[in-house]
């Protein structure tokens, strides 16, 4: 009995599985092509370009530059790739501090790892602050921020 069991478990279960995703993988393309059916390539080419036209960004570091050179000097700093590399450390060191946390650690182990915290606090919120001043509106539209 337990042959029959694994048989239709592993058999049965994997043939439904790639049955079910091959039905839904034809039925995909089935309705692409009727999507597209009744146009011509320079149509579809023409569609592809306003997809994309629809769907663009700017990159707003590049063309948002500030005309105040005071704001420039910090728009300057906080695109410079030394301040984002600084920036990906204080992450990564901050992921760290925060996995240190253990049950029954010495009050020393405490305090200086609640002294990191807020020290990483300062540091994240000074970026805040420094990339809204350079940014300003722009800071809500990238999503790395």
């Amino acid at each position: 009995m337990y042959w029959y069991y694994i048989l239709f478990i592993f058999i049965g279960s994997f043939f439904f599985l790639n049955f079910f995703i091959g039905v839904l993988f034809l039925k995909f393309t089935q309705a692409q092509k009727e999507d597209r059916k009744g146009f011509t390539d320079k149509d579809l080419g023409w569609m592809d370009i306003q997809k994309l036209i629809l769907t663009a960004e700017p990159d707003y570091e590049t063309t948002n530059v500030p005309q105040n050179k005071y704001i420039r000097e910090f728009h300057d700093l906080v695109s410079s790739s030394s301040f984002e590399k600084f920036i990906m450390v204080c992450i990564v060191l901050n992921i760290v501090q925060m996995a240190l946390n253990a049950e029954n650690m010495s009050p020393f182990k405490i305090a200086l790892l609640d002294f990191a915290g807020y020290v990483f606090t300062v540091i994240f919120l000074g970026e805040c602050i420094l990339k809204l001043i350079a940014y300003r509106k722009t800071y809500f539209k990238n999503s790395w921020n």
